[in-house]
Order: C-alpha cells, then structure tokens, then sequence
C-alpha cells in the first residue's frame, strides 16, 4: 500500500535520477573509449540491444499493468465501457452516451467493444487481470512504438555514438511518469502521441 503518494514519488524521483546519472556516465565512458581507440559498435549489435530494451519495456509494462497503483477510477470506467459497447454495438453505444458517461471519442471505443466482446466469448471477465492488461494494451503497445521511433529519430541525429542513442530510448521506456500514466492507469495519452511523434519524424 501507498499510503503517502509523495513520499513515493519522491523516492521515485531520486532513484530515476541516480539510474540515469550512472546511464550517462556509462555512455560518456564508452564514448571516451571509442574516440580514443578509433572502435565502433556494429549496427547489428545497436538494433538488437534497441529491440531487447523495447521488449524488455513491454514485459516490465505488462507485469506493471496489474502490480502498479491502479487509477481505479479510470480503470473500472473503461472496463465499464468495455462492456456496455459490447452490451449495446459499437453502433449504438453513443446513443447511451450521458446514461453511461462516455466522454471518449470512437477510437479508443472500438479497441474495448473487442475487449468486451473478447471476454464475453471466453468468460473471462473484464475484472480479471488478463481483462485489465487487454484494457491498457493500447497504450502499452504505443510506448513501445514511440520507443521505435525514437531510435529511428536519433540515428538521423546523431550517427557518432549509438550509446547515447540507447540512453534516450531508455528514458522514454523506463520513465517513471510515462510507466504511471499508460501502465498503472490505462490512460490513452501514448497513443495520441505516438501518432504525433510519427508525424514529425516523417516530416
């Protein structure tokens, strides 16, 4: 239990900033090294280390899903949602929309009439664990595409040192207010900006 919200995040906080303190001096060391030596990482082994902390971000990010502090109150709404857009269609559900207190647009509302039909057919139930992760997969899935894009992103950037590269996905991946917002409260936020992340790095 987190009964003094502060206290934890503060303790929070610091240890972020000790993480990422050591990460820094770790990628400045490498960078020391290889412009001293003339060595480079290959390619091969930066796409492999980005995909391994990508998947390792969407395995801490499920496990958090049900562990973290929810935001019960967004939480239990969605789940609500989820059922009431398979009870009444996706066509009809906005007819109810004041009755069920649905302030959402259609996007995220497609994605939990699946989830409400999904555990209506297996009988798992909206309340279960595996019906929480279902709910918060969405966002989940977007912080790991902005994690891709990021890579991508920085290799145009900077091509010199691919430790610094591999700094900038982990501060995104592992973020503590990134992991607060999508994994402990199922919020849509990261899929909003996946999309504008997308956007600008195509433009």
């Amino acid at each position: 239990r987190h009964d003094d919200t502060l206290a934890v995040g503060l303790i929070v906080l610091l240890v972020s900033i000790a993480v990422f303190a050591v990460c820094i001096k770790y990628a400045k060391n490498k960078d020391n090294i290889i412009l001293s030596t003339g060595q480079r990482e290959s390619h091969t082994n930066v796409e492999l280390t980005v995909l391994i902390l990508i998947l390792c971000g969407f395995i801490v990010r499920l496990l958090g899903s049900v562990t973290l502090p929810q935001c019960d109150i967004d939480v239990n709404q969605f789940k609500y949602w989820a059922r009431m857009t398979e009870e009444y269609g996706i066509t009809e559900v906005y007819s109810h929309a004041e009755e069920i207190n649905l302030d959402y647009p259609p996007l995220l509302m497609y994605w939990l009439g699946f989830v409400g039909k999904f555990c209506k057919l297996t009988g798992i139930g909206t309340g279960t664990a595996f019906g929480t992760v279902l709910i918060k997969l969405p966002s989940i899935i977007a912080d790991c595409v902005i994690a891709f894009f990021i890579y991508k992103w920085c290799r145009n950037l900077r091509k010199a040192n691919e430790n610094w590269i591999l700094l900038a996905i982990a501060l995104w991946l592992f973020n503590p207010l990134v992991l607060l917002d999508s994994t402990a409260w199922g919020q849509v936020d990261a899929f909003q900006s996946m999309f504008m992340v997308a956007s600008v790095y195509w433009i």
